[in-house]
């Protein structure tokens, strides 16, 4: 703990997997987690509440004269102030009052403000074709990802006159990557919430770039197996590599890019037709970009200004589908991303 003036102090940062790798150093010490989501059976403030980060998950603990017993816990949140407790082989994180437990501020991007739908012949950047209002969206338009009204199949939950984002193939090809605007940077994010739907596609189907002629992908879809095919999307971060070399790990030359992918506690989705919305917990420090098993690179860089890209990893459990097959691919549209700092 650091101490400021007279009986003033301050919360050290860390993270969860800190606290459980350092029990008896942090036992007793006042810190602040960082981006967590509290969950509990009840959804209240009680005994059983768990801490969850981008990493890991632990116990919360209530004193018992905490006047905020019993109150509404608020889902994720940017920072939540409390005391180290170790009980045992556990590490239990007692909050002191609900003025710590500190709110995300959410941007949305609801695809509503594309910068380009018109179709043109001369659009100067074909990178330009998925840049919103909000921010400068990148993807593989040729073979990827494209955007477009509702294919006639997602009629029934879409809205009709949305330009939605499309990944009709799968994370080898599909992605949507964000680049922080000229004027404005995503320093801070700390939760990415997507809201996206399998889609309904059966047999050929044909997806059109709205924007610019001759872009379009063409994959025979097959119907998705309710309770077997899986639905879902991927959060992966690109760390610029130092081109050190790794133990059983081919070197990446440096300056290119390492991707690691962020880890979602979202159940498997196992119906098509219907949007969802899953949630990342972004790394926050240096502890957290190591958690996730980055070994080299300019961690500083990212956190400094962060960069993310949206997969789709749907996949089809149907017996005889293998990823060498290009009947595997499940499309997927986006309906909403939203950002919390």
């Amino acid at each position: 703990m650091k101490k400021l003036g007279v009986g003033k102090i301050l919360p050290r940062e860390t993270s969860i997997s800190e606290l459980q790798a350092n029990k008896k150093e942090w036992d007793g010490s006042l810190v602040a987690i960082k981006a967590c989501e509290l969950f509990s059976a009840n959804k209240t403030f009680s005994n059983n509440f768990t801490l969850r980060d981008g990493q890991s998950v632990m116990a919360g603990l209530m004193f018992d004269k905490a006047v905020f017993s019993s109150q509404n816990l608020p889902g994720e949140v940017s920072s939540l102030v409390g005391i180290v407790y170790r009980d045992g082989d556990q590490v239990k994180l007692a909050p002191r009052n609900v003025n710590e437990v500190l709110p995300l501020r959410y941007i949305t991007d609801d695809f509503t403000t594309w910068k380009n739908t018109t179709l043109s012949f001369n659009l100067a950047k074909e990178n330009e074709a998925l840049h919103t209002q909000f921010a400068n969206w990148k993807g593989n338009i040729k073979d990827g990802t494209i955007k477009q009204l509702p294919v006639m199949a997602d009629a029934g939950f879409s809205k009709s006159t949305k330009i939605y984002p499309y990944l009709p193939k799968d994370s080898l090809g599909s992605l949507l990557m964000l680049y922080p605007l000229e004027n404005s940077s995503l320093k801070g994010v700390k939760v990415i919430r997507i809201t996206f739907a399998a889609s309904k596609s059966i047999g050929p189907s044909r997806f059109t770039e709205q924007s610019l002629s001759s872009q379009e992908i063409n994959i025979d879809v097959l119907p998705f197996n309710t309770g077997t095919d899986i639905a879902n999307v991927g959060v992966a971060i690109p760390i610029v590599s130092k081109g050190e070399l790794i133990p059983g790990k081919l070197a990446t030359p440096a300056g290119f890019d390492d991707y690691y992918n962020i880890r979602s506690y979202t159940p498997a989705l196992n119906e098509a037709g219907k949007f969802y919305t899953v949630t990342f917990l972004l790394p926050t420090n240096t502890a957290d970009l190591k958690k996730i098993g980055i070994t080299t690179g300019e961690f500083n860089k990212w956190l400094e200004s962060p960069v993310f890209k949206i997969i789709n990893l749907s996949s089809r459990k149907t017996l005889g589908i293998t990823t060498r097959n290009s009947d595997r691919y499940i499309p997927i549209l986006i309906d909403k991303v939203e950002m919390g700092f």
